[in-house]
């Protein structure tokens, strides 16, 4: 049984294999094929009949009676990489043939035939972005987990979540997995990767700041508040235990910083990403690159929306560390009074601590930040830690 399986699994790969390369030889030939039955059409003008196109009725069925009969697998997704190859190819040949047409009424009359009708409906599209659909979401969900990674190196990200979502955007419009006639599904995939990750973000905003800057800390969650380690699905047992804890994992304040600098960055990058989309949209006669920016635009928004509360709770937890040596000052008096200590001459210990965070936070995140964010951050602790 065994054996059979093996050789069953061996024939599949030696036909694909020989298929594969039936399909790079009808490549190479096609527009040699074409010149030759052109020139054979021309040299016997004067006994064709009245009327009847000799490439459309003819050849066309012929060509397409023959891919189907002769490369079976030549219109199967399962491998979406060999579909997207053998799809561009089987298009630019058409588009070869429509060429070879002697006019604009031939051609149409080509596009109206039930074979080139029946070529096109072959190919099965719908399961081909389904395919892609899974890879990217799959690879971009992994990335939105719990545990904040940091991103891989030479990226221009610091976190993985945001690396894995630039490429995702990126990957839509790629030459490898684009195709034409998906332009409107591409598009609608673009926004929805741009709306998870804003919603991956706010989720943030809901973890408890811990003082580890990596450490995956859980602590429990009444499930009464939204839980950001559930990814979005179908909702069907959510809510079904109102008094139940779960655990949530906590979130550092470097890891913050990460976040905010990943936002402004991925916004940056957007008007990159439509850049990259509008010569895809003019292959297939699009102009409107207005609605395509205001959208992205849109999506800008959202995503900047998130920065303030992070702010916020990045000026919390530095005031809150800035604060914790500052009450060391209480105990000034005390240390003094009805003593015969000398008056002090240089700062006390408690400075130095009480603003080592804010050294840390510009020595350690210059390279990551815009000098104005920090600016920001800084201005906002001392002032909230002066007036406690």
């Amino acid at each position: 049984m065994i054996g059979v399986k093996l050789r069953g699994k061996g024939e599949i790969k030696r036909r694909n294999q020989l298929e594969q390369s039936n399909f790079a030889l009808c490549k190479s030939k096609s527009t040699v094929y074409l010149t030759e039955i052109l020139l054979l059409s021309y040299s016997e003008k004067g006994n064709t009949v009245p009327g009847y196109d000799f490439l459309v009725n003819s050849v066309w069925p012929e060509i397409v009676r023959g891919l189907e009969e002769k490369l079976p697998s030549l219109f199967n997704p399962g491998n979406p990489d060999a579909f997207h190859e053998k799809y561009t190819i089987s298009m630019d040949f058409v588009r070869a043939f429509e060429q070879q047409c002697g006019s604009q009424a031939s051609v149409r009359r080509l596009r109206a035939h039930p074979a080139y009708h029946s070529f096109n409906n072959k190919w099965n599209l719908p399961v081909y972005f389904q395919i892609r659909f899974r890879e990217i979401a799959g690879s971009l969900e992994a990335a939105l987990t719990d545990v904040l990674e940091d991103a891989p190196a030479g990226s221009s990200f610091c976190l993985l979540a945001s690396h894995r979502t630039w490429g995702s955007l990126q990957r839509c419009w790629s030459d490898e997995m684009f195709l034409p006639v998906l332009v409107p599904r591409l598009w609608r995939l673009t926004l929805q990767v741009l709306a998870r990750y804003s919603v991956f973000v706010s989720e943030l905003l809901l973890r408890p700041i811990s003082n580890e800057s990596a450490k995956d800390i859980k602590k429990p969650l009444v499930t009464g508040s939204k839980d950001p380690s559930v990814t979005q699905g179908n909702g069907e047992d959510q809510g079904s235990a109102p008094s139940e804890t779960k655990p949530v994992v906590s979130i550092s304040s470097t890891q913050l910083v990460y976040v905010v600098a990943d936002l402004d960055k991925l916004q940056e990058q957007l008007p990159e990403l439509l850049e990259t989309i509008k010569p895809k949209l003019e292959m297939i006669g699009f102009k409107n690159f207005s609605s395509i920016s205001a959208a992205l635009e849109d999506s800008q928004t959202s995503l900047a929306a998130c920065v303030p509360a992070l702010s916020n709770r990045i000026i919390q937890d530095l005031s809150e560390s800035c604060f914790s040596y500052l009450k060391s000052a209480l105990e000034v008096p005390r240390l003094y009074r009805r003593t015969n200590k000398e008056v002090p001459t240089t700062a006390s210990s408690y400075v130095d601590s009480a603003l080592k965070p804010f050294d840390q936070l510009q020595s350690g995140h210059k390279d990551k930040l815009k000098r104005a964010i920090i600016q920001q951050w800084l201005e906002g602790a001392l002032s909230e830690s002066t007036h406690k």
